[in-house]
């Protein structure tokens, strides 16, 4: 008797659960990362969700990352002038995406604007609290150029010791990542954000 009265407890108890809001987050690619979903009864745990999350974005930091001497952005702006580095087929996409706006754009954006970057103080070397002079500056650009980029197959080649910088775009990548996996574990009602690149569904 006390069992069956327990069994329609937790039943009872199971039919009255309803949605909840479950948040989680951690720190990214220097900055942050935070989720906020829907969680269904027996949909996935903060957990599941968490580990899913941050294996995507490890990912997107072992690739795309300025500040890691390892990564594979590092290692082609490593290479010098007339040499190819494969990359993966999302990174490649991204590649040819950044090109086209810079075509679009007629250079206004361009992904080997790093040496720049780097003198005026926003790249992974210290911050300087002072102009660059201009023989500096003039140096750098001869660094710069999207043109001097060429995707060949499944690789990324160089005419010029040019550097490559994805930054711009690879937060807004890593949330799409996220969101469509997200998707994939039954989750239709989230905000996902990471570095301040927000999708919310």
């Amino acid at each position: 008797m006390r069992t069956a009265l327990l069994l329609i407890l937790l039943l009872l108890t199971a039919c009255n659960q309803g949605p909840t809001l479950e948040r989680l987050g951690g720190p990214t690619m220097g900055s942050s990362y935070s989720i906020q979903y829907v969680r269904e009864p027996g949909g996935p745990a903060p957990a599941q969700v968490q580990a899913a999350v941050e294996t995507i974005l490890h990912d997107i930091d072992q690739h795309y990352s300025t500040y890691r001497g390892d990564s594979t952005v590092s290692r082609f702006n490593q290479l010098p002038a007339d040499q190819c580095l494969v990359l993966p087929a999302d990174m490649l996409a991204l590649v040819t995406l950044g090109q086209y706006l810079a075509e679009q754009s007629e250079g206004a954006f361009d992904l080997t604007v790093e040496p720049l970057l780097d003198l005026w103080g926003f790249g992974p070397q210290a911050r300087h609290e002072q102009v660059p002079d201009p023989h500096a500056l003039a140096q750098a650009r001869q660094r710069v150029g999207y043109q001097h980029l060429h995707i060949k197959g499944q690789a990324l080649c160089k005419d010029a010791p040019v550097q490559l910088d994805l930054n711009s775009i690879a937060a807004g990548h890593a949330v799409d990542l996220i969101a469509a996996r997200l998707r994939g574990m039954g989750i239709t009602s989230f905000v996902a954000e990471a570095t301040g690149e927000l999708k919310a569904v």
